[in-house]
């Protein structure tokens, strides 16, 4: 059974797999405007840092294409910042999302400052979107290698958000690294809460762990503590949305209860973050938003649900380690945190550099 991409590009259209459907169906929709892309990833059709960014990127440049006939220089350019804007706006506190947007402002900005036709601009945007995807590509090889470094025979392991192939334009990350170790025979052991709004547990994680043939188990989210304290578990693992530079990170909504729980029963917490989730300028987590998904409609709208968070905040002191490209990192002072998400950064900002000039 092969596990389908959540995205596939064509010279005129990004075509989404519609998460929100899975693992019931699997259906793709085809997008050409910035508008409806945006509503897309406003109500979670596609989830996740592997897959959301890169979505954004190749989304710019078609719109940058199909603009690319507008009457002058300067509507043209008007309508790509109102593409930024539109994109900002569909989900204003993803850090992967805005981290992008940012390359992809100054893109727009150097090309219109450097008088680059709308084509050529759209080339650029293009050409930005095919090394984010490619970096994707090669850090899920590296993070699912490392991860599977970390899993010993015959373990069992919590997993918490969306971490696999149906969330990344790659392998994925966590999922691939216990499919890896599962062909291996290490005879893995997952268990995954439902994560709501998203349900990423039964949606993302049970259908990627059944197709490797890796015992799944979904528990309720409010089951996260109590399962951890009555069964063995080896490690916890999730994906990062950002890190702080005190070493804080943005992760799945579910992941505060179970690194709390892990770090008091001296279980093993892996944070595990591609490079551009790495946040210099951010201080600590007081200056990490908690994002929402409002656009989803919630079953339990009808009490008046005050908030339907998608994201936790996990300290640096309960994180074990870091798993990176650079491998697996555990830093043991306030002053290695800092160097891990400064030398993070500079390895994400290689991916600009490597863009073809004019």
């Amino acid at each position: 059974m092969q596990i389908p991409t959540p995205l596939l590009i064509k010279p005129d259209s990004l075509e989404l797999l519609d998460c929100r459907l899975i693992p019931e169906t699997f259906q793709y929709s085809s997008f050409k405007g910035i508008s409806p892309l945006s509503q897309a990833l406003r109500d979670g059709m596609i989830y996740g840092p592997g897959v959301v960014p890169v979505a954004a990127a190749y989304g710019l440049a078609l719109e940058a294409q199909v603009r690319s006939n507008a009457t002058s220089q300067a509507a043209f350019n008007y309508s790509i910042m109102e593409a930024l804007l539109t994109l900002k706006a569909a989900r204003p506190e993803s850090y992967p999302l805005s981290y992008v947007l940012g390359h992809l402002n100054t893109i727009a900005r150097q090309c219109a400052e450097g008088g680059f036709s709308p084509l050529e601009t759209a080339e650029r945007f293009r050409a930005f979107a095919d090394e984010l995807f490619t970096e994707i590509v090669t850090q899920d090889v590296q993070l699912s290698s490392a991860v599977n470094e970390l899993i010993a025979a015959n373990s069992t392991v919590m997993v918490i958000g969306a971490c696999g192939k149906l969330s990344s334009v790659g392998c994925g990350s966590i999922l691939n690294g216990i499919s890896v170790a599962q062909s291996l025979g290490k005879n893995v052991r997952v268990t995954t809460p439902i994560s709501a709004p998203i349900c990423s547990g039964p949606r993302f994680t049970r259908y990627e762990m059944h197709v490797a043939g890796v015992e799944c188990e979904v528990i309720s989210d409010g089951g996260v503590a109590t399962t951890l304290f009555v069964k063995r578990h080896d490690a916890v693992f999730f994906l990062v949305n950002r890190i702080a530079l005190n070493g804080t990170v943005s992760a799945p909504i579910g992941a505060t209860a179970a690194a709390a729980v892990a770090k008091a029963m001296g279980i093993p917490v892996y944070a595990v973050a591609y490079t551009f989730t790495a946040s210099p300028q951010t201080q600590n987590g007081h200056a990490i938003p908690i994002e929402e998904l409002q656009a989803m409609e919630l079953p339990l709208d009808t009490i008046g649900l005050a908030c339907s968070p998608i994201t936790d905040l996990v300290p640096a002191e309960w994180i074990t380690g870091y798993v990176t490209p650079r491998g697996l990192i555990k830093p043991k002072t306030a002053t290695a945190l800092h160097e891990l998400v400064d030398n993070l950064s500079q390895d994400a900002r290689a991916i600009v550099s490597r863009i073809p000039h004019r």
